[in-house]
């Protein structure tokens, strides 16, 4: 797929503007990259503490089986910033300018 770019200002060169776009996007990647590594180590603490993978976790959660205790809500959110973080990072991954 190819997206085509807009560029209202032409006082600056393509090749200026590819570098900037190429620059902004490294820049991204980058952080998805860190934001991802950092919540998937936040999930794997939680599930060498519980003997449980994530997806085994985010079922029994989802089905009520594991009550209200907040360190469930945390590993919840760590999961869903993980899945976020590595969807931004694989699409950032596919781009090229």
């Amino acid at each position: 797929m190819e997206v085509a770019l807009k560029v209202n200002n032409s006082e600056f060169s393509i090749g200026d503007i590819r570098r900037t776009i190429a620059d902004a996007l490294a820049n991204q990647l980058e952080e998805a990259r860190q934001r991802r590594d950092y919540y998937q180590s936040r999930c794997a603490a939680f599930e060498q503490a519980h003997s449980l993978s994530s997806t085994e976790f985010s079922a029994k959660f989802a089905s009520g089986e594991l009550g209200d205790d907040a360190e469930w809500f945390d590993w919840l959110a760590a999961l869903r910033a993980f899945e976020h973080w590595d969807r931004r990072f694989r699409i950032l991954s596919e781009i090229s300018v």
